[in-house]
């Protein structure tokens, strides 16, 4: 088995394998700070989860600008997202849905 992690599934970052000092190993994205739950089982079976992918997206489409609230999405999960006026977080810079966890896909003229 290989120990070559796979890129981060939602922000696509570097990922780095730790070890806390009970000896559970984890691993961590180095980007977002998604990481997996602490495992006793071993190392490799940490970096086998890790790598082990399930393709789950998450439709987003972007309401009526004269709703109550333009510059609001939502997703098929029930997740809503503001953006605002000037947005910290776009679409651009985040890739996964909050609620799901799944890849952010924009339908509908998203921004």
């Amino acid at each position: 088995m290989s120990q070559l992690l796979k890129k981060c599934p939602f922000c696509d970052g570097s990922a780095q394998l730790h070890n806390d000092s009970r000896q559970f190993w984890y691993i961590a994205c180095l980007q977002c700070i998604n990481q997996t739950t602490h495992f006793h089982r071993g190392k490799q079976i940490v970096i086998d989860r890790w790598n082990t992918r399930v393709e789950k997206t998450c439709e987003w489409v972007k309401c009526s600008d004269d709703s109550p609230t333009p510059n609001t999405f939502e997703s098929v999960c029930g997740a809503m997202w503001y953006l605002g006026d000037e947005p910290f977080y776009t679409l651009e810079n985040v890739s996964f849905c909050y609620q799901c966890g799944g890849k952010i896909v924009v339908k509908d003229g998203g921004e």
